[in-house]
């Protein structure tokens, strides 16, 4: 995990990968003429993401993909940012989850963003055969997806009240971290734009590998993310394990506890992203691309969130173009 994604593409990959990158970004802005609330300084990583994990989609039918990445960092802002109530995200959670099952969308008010957002996405994603086949595992992730953040909503209110002693072990943190940070919802939506219908021999073995790929970048992002919750009072893993070394040594600054355990989440983080590679390797799909996809989001954020100082907020189309080896023209 330690090399560099961007060093393991040769250069036809780089230069297609930015050909794809400059084409969802064009899309991207268009269409998010119409949410005013998109942050439009994550279009050119999540572009970027999509173009190099998903090489193989074309990006008309991948944006569907980065359409939902918009959705869910609105989601994650709220939570984070704990801009409407709890009450309120919990009552909006279960309007989505009405709109995965059957997509009817009778009771949306398309005035909000989300839920307009949300519609749309779910009507993109009947439009591709192969989301009969894999719409169930799509709306269980929806459900798991919106209930992590909605744990996560609530860690933070009784952090910000209660300190360390309303802090979950970690065990339970990232039972809703894996689904919080989206990546088995992420996949099941691109795997669908894909349309490979052999996707369904693998579904058990797959979905089990989306959980240890989804374990392994929420522990990379918080390695990244860690002094934005500090300020936030959001809690995640590196401030959980710093919690429990400090139980077991109170007598050591904590300036001390706080890079051992960022090393101890990287461990783990590189530990759970070799399972999930290792576990995609025992499947065959024809395309392979349900197998490439996986691994690459895994490495991608080995080196993104994990051994750089890139994120989705301040990464710009020059810092893509540089990670792709080439000078912005």
């Amino acid at each position: 995990m330690s090399q560099s994604f961007f060093d393991t593409l040769d250069a036809r990959e780089k230069q297609l990968a930015r050909d794809r990158t400059d084409a969802l970004t064009e899309m991207l802005t268009r269409w998010a003429q119409r949410y005013p609330s998109v942050r439009m300084a994550r279009v050119p990583s999540v572009a970027l993401l999509t173009a190099t994990v998903a090489p193989r989609v074309s990006p008309i039918d991948a944006l569907v993909s980065t359409k939902l990445a918009f959705w869910i960092f609105g989601i994650d802002d709220i939570a984070d940012e704990r801009t409407v109530p709890l009450a309120a995200l919990e009552e909006k959670a279960r309007q989505w989850c009405l709109i995965a099952g059957d997509g009817s969308g009778d009771e949306v008010d398309e005035t909000d963003e989300l839920d307009a957002m949300f519609l749309e996405i779910k009507r993109d994603l009947d439009t591709f055969p192969l989301f009969e086949l894999l719409q169930d595992y799509w709306r269980q992730e929806v459900r798991r997806f919106v209930e992590a953040m909605i744990w996560e909503y609530r860690w933070g209110i009784e952090y910000t009240a209660r300190g360390p002693d309303a802090l979950p072990t970690l065990k339970e943190y990232l039972n809703q971290g894996l689904h919080s940070i989206s990546i088995p919802l992420w996949a099941w939506t691109i795997w669908s734009a894909a349309n490979d219908p052999t996707v369904c021999v693998y579904l058990e073995p797959l979905n089990l590998a989306t959980e240890y790929a989804g374990t392994a970048v929420r522990l990379y992002n918080d390695l990244r993310s860690y002094e934005k919750e500090l300020e936030e009072e959001n809690i995640n893993s590196v401030l959980i394990t710093c919690q429990v070394m400090r139980n077991e040594h109170p007598h050591r600054p904590v300036e001390h506890l706080v890079p051992q355990a960022k090393q101890h989440v990287l461990q783990l983080a590189d530990a759970y992203g070799q399972r999930c590679i290792d576990l995609v390797r025992q499947v065959r799909t024809d395309s392979g691309q349900a197998e490439e996809m996986l691994s690459r989001m895994v490495v991608f954020h080995a080196y993104f969130y994990g051994r750089s100082r890139h994120d989705y907020n301040v990464t710009s189309m020059r810092d893509v173009y540089d990670l792709l080896g080439q000078s912005k023209s």
